[in-house]
């Protein structure tokens, strides 16, 4: 059977790389309505975490990360 390690840590917004290839996006409306609930509920970027390498490379969760780097 596979082993998986996984640490979690806190990493600044501005650290994480995204990924050139995000297969991801979404409309302004979502996006928009995402930056809303990131801003009133903050607890769930621990709910949600954003899923890094341990280069900082975003692996999951860039959409949350540009909507975070747009609420600072």
């Amino acid at each position: 059977m596979a082993e998986v390690t996984t640490k979690e840590f806190v990493a600044k917004i501005s650290d994480l790389i995204p990924s050139e290839e995000n297969p991801r996006k979404i409309g302004r409306k979502a996006y928009e309505a995402l930056k809303k609930s990131l801003a009133e509920f903050p607890e769930m970027k621990k709910i949600r975490p954003i899923v890094i390498d341990e280069d900082n490379n975003v692996l999951a969760g860039h959409q949350r990360l540009y909507a975070l780097q747009d609420l600072q």
